[in-house]
């Protein structure tokens, strides 16, 4: 199945998990109109970073975090920024046991569709510092 650039068009929201939503777009085509040879090795990444992942605990209880990818400059591919935005929202139903296993999924999924690896980091909110520096005193029953 082939998909198609979701950029300018009408979206359907996908509610389960949805990798197939993801669209690589080739780099080489716009470096190729730059006159970069293949020859020129160039160093970098490209850092993406996602204001709001959400998805459940294996128990059902909302996870929101700020997620953050890394991507090879020399990846084969990128990815469509909507096609990401479609991706990630995909996650809000779905359950996962750890945040690593939800760093898993992301990760291999990503480092297939650019064809390379990509690091992915994920700080759920209760730890980021504004979180912490204003956090009200008690305890969380969901958490108890």
């Amino acid at each position: 199945m082939t998909i198609e650039n979701p950029l300018g068009g009408e979206t359907s929201y996908p509610e389960t998990y949805s990798p197939e939503v993801l669209y690589p777009i080739p780099r080489w085509p716009a470096r190729s109109l730059l006159d970069i040879d293949k020859k020129i090795r160039m160093y970098g990444l490209d850092h993406w970073q996602a204001y709001e992942l959400s998805w459940l605990t294996s128990k059902g209880k909302p996870e929101v975090a700020i997620a953050e990818f890394f991507v090879n400059c020399e990846s084969e591919n990128i990815v469509e920024s909507k096609s990401l935005k479609l991706y990630l929202n995909s996650f809000n139903q779905e359950r996962f046991d750890t945040v690593e296993k939800v760093i898993d999924v992301i990760c291999r999924d990503l480092s297939q569709v650019t064809k390379s690896e990509v690091k992915v980091l994920v700080t759920p909110l209760r730890r980021t510092i504004r979180q912490t520096e204003n956090a009200p005193s008690g305890v969380c029953i969901d958490q108890a």
